[in-house]
């Protein structure tokens, strides 16, 4: 067996290893504002905002090592960040996405109905007339000219209902700390 075999079966078994384990997270409230820190290991990160005032739950950067994708692990993270938004009484998701990964992972777990906006939400008119698809090779282009597109700080935005999502199946985090 070569060695490259072997990296992808650990890498496999990794991700098996990931799938079962409890997503924790760190909570606290500053400011009001209900802050979380979603991880799986060091490999899989979220992190999100509750502001009970408007019933927004903001979501911040996904981030799942490449070497454990196309396990649903992102997904999975969104998910348990909603749950637990939900459960604080969000009905709102604004979040950014700013890879294809990001996007995929986001449309998996909310739909494909979805509205994007300017990132700067202080503009009159902040809705985007512009398609998924068109999104998808924007993001796309940019990734050819960065080397870690999903920490940049740009991207689509994008504001999802969550007050239809069933959320009854998805399993809110495990918090370690508050």
């Amino acid at each position: 067996m070569s060695d490259v075999q072997k990296n992808g079966e650990a890498e496999n078994m990794l991700a098996k290893e990931l799938q079962s384990a409890p997503v924790k997270a760190l909570a606290w409230t500053e400011d009001a504002e209900h802050e979380i820190e979603l991880s799986l290991q060091e490999l899989c990160k979220y992190s999100g905002m509750f502001n009970p005032t408007t019933k927004r739950l903001i979501g911040g950067f996904l981030r799942v090592d490449k070497s454990v994708r196309g396990h649903k692990l992102g997904e999975r993270m969104v998910r348990s960040l909603v749950a637990w938004g939900k459960a604080q009484g969000a009905t709102s998701f604004p979040t950014d996405v700013e890879s294809q990964y990001g996007l995929d992972v986001l449309l998996n777990v909310v739909g494909q109905d979805v509205t994007f906006s300017d990132p700067d939400r202080f503009k009159q008119e902040p809705t985007l007339n512009i398609s998924t698809d068109q999104v998808r090779e924007s993001l796309v282009r940019a990734e050819q000219y960065e080397e870690d597109p999903e920490i940049r700080s740009i991207g689509f935005s994008l504001d999802v209902d969550i007050t239809g999502l069933d959320t009854t199946d998805w399993q809110q985090p495990q918090v370690v700390e508050q």
